[in-house]
Parts: C-alpha cells; sequence; structure tokens
C-alpha cells in the first residue's frame, strides 16, 4: 500500500526483455537506504518487489500482465520514473490510498502553464472514466493527484511547482502514455452497485 506521495526520483540504468524473463534496474538513491530485499517499491505507480540491491541500484522482476498494462514498456535505459517505498504503521497519509495495481494507460493531450502551476489533460478512456471525478482522487505515475476537470472524452489535474519539479511531470510531453490507477474506494462502490439488488 502507498500513498501517491514520490519520494525519489529514479533513473533506469536496465531493461531487460529476454523471451518471457522481465527485469528493470532503478538507480534509486537515497531511497535504496529505506527498502530491503523483498521490499515493496511503487515505481512510476506500479507495486514492484525490490529481487537485488546494490548500493543504489534496485533491481525488479517485472511480469508479462504488468509489462503490457503499464507504460513499462515505452521505458527506455536513461529513463527517470517516480519512486515511493511502501507505507508503514505509523505514516501520516498526505495523498490517498495507492495500491499499485495500475487500471491501465492513458495519454497526455495537453500541457498548459497557468501562473506557476502545470495543468495537463489526459485521454479519459472507457475503462477508467466511471472513476474520474471532479475532486475526486486518481493516481497517474504514482502521484497522488485531484482531479479538477472532467468533460467529454479528457480530464484534467493540476500539478503545483513542487510535484512539477519533484516528479517525472517536468520531462513529459504531450502524446506521452501514463500509468493511471483509480480512487481505491471508487471501484469497490461501483462493484458493490452492480451487485446489489434493488429493494422490491
Amino acid at each position: 500500500m502507498f500513498k501517491g506521495i514520490v519520494q525519489a526520483l529514479g533513473l533506469v540504468t536496465e531493461l531487460t526483455v529476454m523471451d518471457k524473463q522481465i527485469s528493470l534496474a532503478v538507480d534509486a538513491k537515497a531511497l535504496a537506504q529505506n527498502v530491503e530485499l523483498g521490499s515493496s517499491v511503487a515505481c512510476n505507480g506500479v507495486c514492484l518487489t525490490v529481487t537485488s540491491i546494490t548500493n543504489t541500484e534496485l533491481e525488479f522482476y517485472i511480469s508479462q500482465e504488468t509489462f503490457s498494462r503499464t507504460n513499462f514498456h515505452a521505458l527506455k535505459k536513461g529513463a527517470k520514473v517516480n519512486l515511493e517505498a511502501s507505507l508503514r504503521i505509523g505514516d501520516t497519509l498526505d495523498g490517498h490510498f495507492v495500491q499499485g495495481h495500475v487500471d491501465e494507460t492513458t495519454t497526455i493531450t495537453a500541457i498548459e502553464k497557468v501562473g506557476e502551476s502545470h495543468v495537463f489533460t489526459f485521454a479519459l478512456t472507457e475503462g477508467i472514466s466511471p472513476f474520474i471525478t471532479y475532486k475526486g482522487s486518481v493516481c497517474i505515475d504514482g502521484t497522488s493527484l485531484t482531479v479538477n476537470g472532467v468533460f467529454e472524452n479528457e480530464f484534467s489535474v493540476n500539478i503545483i511547482p513542487y510535484t512539477w519539479s519533484h516528479t517525472i511531470f517536468h520531462s513529459n510531453k504531450v502524446g506521452d502514455e501514463v500509468n493511471v490507477e483509480s480512487d481505491l474506494l471508487a471501484r469497490y462502490l461501483k462493484r458493490l452497485l452492480e451487485h446489489t439488488k434493488p429493494a422490491v
């Protein structure tokens, strides 16, 4: 479990795809001191298990399901990624509950600088549309954000200067693919309503 507050920017040092074996190595810098083998780390919002630690480099195994459902297939050596260590008992919940289970990817359709902030607009796909609501929470590439606008085929969020400089948003461009995890409570509520019989 995570909270969507990015703790460090990592640098992809290796992405190996061989047959059905996929591994990702990331220079995690200071974050590497706070994790151990078997720890869960959110990488661009995807919950991964640390399988190897060498100095500040963390290595992860990636399943075919994760590779196909996320933007990992677009990663290249030298790319920056958002990193967050898993929640611990006693941690403050500054964002919202994030599982690290990406629903799907979507694309950035617009980036507009408004004052000191940046407004990002994303394509609103059929899969995530039921869970995106005005002033609701959404996790984009591991960052907990508030939905500021919902339109027919798009939704938007506001990126404040701190988030801009401490996440990969500052390196994003229109057309980039991002990982999306909808709000956990919204998903359970939808499931509950689908299986609740109407009162007679």
